[in-house]
């Protein structure tokens, strides 16, 4: 006879019969671990507890073994957390708190944290019965823990069902393929158009020969115009052969705002040529969107002098003028700029410009090429942006 194994007990035998006889269950709850105190026992069929039992604790999983339709396998799982004894000997107790099953257990150590040493061990007890029907687990999530097998067992078959969540915009799932008719029927909007479908519609598209009622088209009300013509190359020709469309008037082109109106070439001429245009020395030109260019000649004069910097003393000119602008800016002047002309005043020449809706203030200063007390006169052109 083998020297491990498991038996029901007298209590057991009596509860699983009556169970078969009238169509009852029994419902195993627990499972129980003893030390045997300190001792292999031998299994007894009479006895209603363990010799000495260290746990009791809610039973993980059972399952009816697969190669023996008659075996039930009752698995518990030990925490890190538990031991610190020696496994002699299990118990399988049922709702009722009766002993239905005993056996004895290969000696094995349970360590606990405590010690140094810990591990998560798995206890299985099996327990043969002539009706498995009669044999009901209660087993609470709440309180037991699972083995790594029967996660990954568990993983498996989610990952091989079809009980995932459908796709979104916004979420990753499942999405099931739209044939060429259900595409074409534009009825379901949980289908997705593969590339090879979307192909051959395309194809069948291009080599029909009948043309696109205007209903069809997105564009229907706007192709209203063109109710006569039943291909997209007598629309065309419509075009071309007609003037849809009025053309600008020169303050339409100015004002760059209508959107029922064509530019032709002299109404695009027109844009950049307005009521304050004036070209010369000192002009304004008006640019597309509401901006205006204006520049102006100036001429800076004054006399030559010297300054006094500690120790060092420089010949300087240093003057001001203002020009005013052809058009006062109705807003503001956003950038005001200039240049000096060919003048030979100075060695170091530097111009400073400050704009405003109505003109600009000019200076120009630096290090003179002439003597004190002699007089000079700058030019240049002042360029001013604004609307």
């Amino acid at each position: 006879m083998a020297q491990y194994y498991t038996l029901p007990t007298a209590v057991g035998e009596a509860k699983l019969a009556n169970a078969i006889a009238l169509g009852g269950t029994i419902t195993i709850s627990e499972l129980a671990l003893g030390d045997g105190g300190g001792t292999l026992p031998t299994p007894d069929s009479d006895r209603t507890a363990l010799i000495n039992e260290v746990r009791r604790a809610q039973i993980n999983t059972s399952v009816v073994d697969e190669d023996n339709p008659n075996w039930i396998v009752v698995e518990q799982v030990l925490p890190p957390d538990v031991g610190g004894w020696t496994i002699r000997e299990v118990g399988l107790y049922d709702a009722d708190g009766d002993m239905i099953a005993y056996g004895n257990y290969p000696e094995t150590y349970k360590p606990q944290l405590s010690e140094g040493s810990g591990r998560t061990q798995t206890i299985r007890f099996v327990m043969q019965v002539s009706d498995t029907a009669a044999v009901t687990l209660k087993v609470d999530p709440t309180v037991v823990l699972a083995t790594r097998s029967y996660v990954d067992d568990s993983i498996r078959a989610h990952a091989e069902s079809r009980n995932h969540p459908e796709a979104t915009t916004t979420a990753i799932g499942f999405v099931e393929l739209a044939t060429g008719t259900e595409a074409k029927a534009r009825a379901d909007k949980k289908r997705a158009l593969t590339p090879d479908t979307g192909g051959q519609m395309l194809a069948a598209h291009e080599q029909a020969e009948t043309a696109h009622d205007a209903g069809q088209i997105a564009l229907a009300e706007a192709l209203a115009n063109f109710t006569d013509a039943e291909t997209v190359q007598a629309v065309l020709a419509l075009i071309q052969r007609a003037a849809l469309l009025p053309t600008a008037t020169t303050e339409q082109a100015q004002a760059l705002s209508s959107d029922d109106v064509v530019l032709t070439p002299a109404s695009l001429a027109a844009i950049f040529s307005g009521p304050g245009q004036t070209l010369g020395p000192k002009g304004c030109q008006p640019l597309p969107g509401g901006l205006y260019l204006q520049w102006s000649e100036v001429t800076v004069t004054g006399q030559v002098r010297t300054q006094n910097i500690g120790d060092a003393s420089l010949i300087i000119y240093d003057e001001s003028a203002y020009v005013t602008w052809s058009m006062k800016y109705p807003n503001a002047c956003v950038l005001a700029t200039g240049s000096f002309g060919d003048i030979g005043e100075g060695i170091i020449e530097n111009m400073t410009c400050r704009g405003s809706q109505t003109g600009a203030s000019v200076r120009a200063n630096g290090l003179a090429s002439r003597p004190a007390g002699t007089s000079y006169s700058i030019s240049g052109t002042i360029y001013a942006l604004g609307h």
